[in-house]
């Protein structure tokens, strides 16, 4: 009666599952997405703050309030040359008072939601070129004492820096899928970016460079 021989091959081994991290090792991944979810809180905070404690519009905003409050969009448009800045922002201000939405509360509001939505183009920004979270562009706009000031006023730069951060990032994912549609959107937020505030023309010259370089 001859006995079974042994199978000296080795038994097929189980898929491998996803590289764990050694144990004791910090999972640098999640702490930077925590650490810019804790800075992003903060900057909404300060916003926040500053939406409740900004006071009465200074005297640059109610100036830019009263051009936008025009009796029609005629003496706006022929008296554009008198203003410093392109129209964009104060067509923006127009349809805000225009919704009844008039006083002073009412229009730290519309700079604390163009706050938010500065951060919302940094996050936009980050996840459509790839990196987990932007932290370091949040650390330096969290560092910055006038961002919150400057950027939440009635006064085109919050919504012309949101909108130039938003062209860099529609330019890279053309320059990435150089189609049709890509082109639009990134040509869109272009203009909108130079129609809010002239210097973003300076910007966007240095982004197509960039564009053409790579």
């Amino acid at each position: 009666m001859s006995r079974k021989k042994p199978n000296r091959n080795p038994s097929p081994r189980a898929p491998a599952g996803p590289a764990e991290s050694p144990a004791g090792t910090i999972p640098w991944a999640r702490v930077e997405l925590l650490a810019a979810i804790a800075l992003s809180l903060w900057v909404l905070l300060l916003h926040g703050l500053f939406l409740f404690h900004a006071g009465p519009l200074w005297r640059d905003e109610v100036g830019t309030i009263d051009f936008a409050s025009m009796p029609t969009l005629s003496d706006l448009w022929h008296n554009l040359q008198y203003d410093n800045f392109p129209p964009l922002f104060v067509g923006v201000a127009r349809a805000w008072t225009r919704a009844g939405l008039s006083g002073d509360f009412n229009y730290r509001l519309l700079g604390f939601l163009i706050g938010a939505g500065t951060l919302g183009v940094f996050w936009f920004g980050a996840r459509r070129c790839g990196a987990r979270a932007p932290l370091l562009a949040l650390a330096l706009y969290a560092a910055n004492p006038l961002a919150v000031r400057v950027g939440d006023s009635m006064r085109p730069y919050g919504l012309g820096y949101a909108l130039t951060l938003l062209a860099l990032t529609l330019i890279w994912k053309f320059v990435e899928n150089p189609c049709a549609r890509s082109w639009f959107w990134s040509a869109l937020a272009a203009v909108l970016s130079v129609q809010c505030l002239y210097q973003s023309a300076f910007f966007l010259a240095a982004f197509c460079v960039a564009g053409c370089a790579v």
